[in-house]
């Protein structure tokens, strides 16, 4: 909470062209991400209904990346907008974050890198497992086991295999699952 107040008087008293401020700005962004993450997990852990502080901090920092975004070097922007589509998944904002993962996945600029494009693909076809709608679910986790050094390689094939199990393909969901528990 220090660092944060301390680092919005700084950056209240810097000018847009200043080389700082953009880099202040993203790491302020960061800090709120991250208080917005503990204290969400405070919020359910303790079953608050009410509570907003974790929605304030995740909108602020959702605001700041958005200012910054055409500012920043090529190589930042694919982190910040994968972090703006978690930040909008966290808020229950889900039309949001998927447009992002979708524009990610659609990008030709190579900005994003293959490990974000195999997590935007993960992320996608979270949300239409979720929905669902398994045969995209199904294509997407297909294409992000593709990717070599692909993470969390169990649960996606967990939910490949469940994918398959509500399409139909009960062998192969089956025969997929004995696999994993083997």
């Amino acid at each position: 909470n220090l660092v944060i107040s301390r680092l919005e008087d700084i950056i209240s008293g810097m000018q847009k062209t200043d080389s700082s401020w953009t880099v202040s700005n993203i790491r302020l962004a960061d800090l709120l991400a991250e208080r917005a993450r503990l204290r969400f997990m405070n919020e359910v852990e303790a079953s608050c209904k009410g509570c907003k502080g974790s929605t304030a901090d995740r909108a602020k920092a959702l605001q700041i990346y958005g200012m910054v975004l055409n500012d920043t070097k090529a190589s930042q922007k694919g982190v910040i907008l994968f972090q703006m589509a978690h930040l909008h998944e966290i808020g229950g904002d889900t039309a949001k974050a998927m447009t992002i993962y979708k524009n990610i996945l659609k990008d030709k600029s190579g900005i994003f890198t293959t490990d974000m494009i195999t997590r935007s693909r993960v992320s996608l076809a979270d949300f239409y497992f979720q929905s669902s709608k398994y045969k995209d679910a199904k294509a997407l986790y297909q294409a992000a086991l593709k990717k070599a050094g692909v993470v969390q390689k169990g649960i996606i094939l967990y939910r490949l295999a469940w994918c398959d199990y509500n399409l139909g393909n009960f062998k192969t969901a089956i025969s997929a699952l004995e696999n994993l528990a083997a």
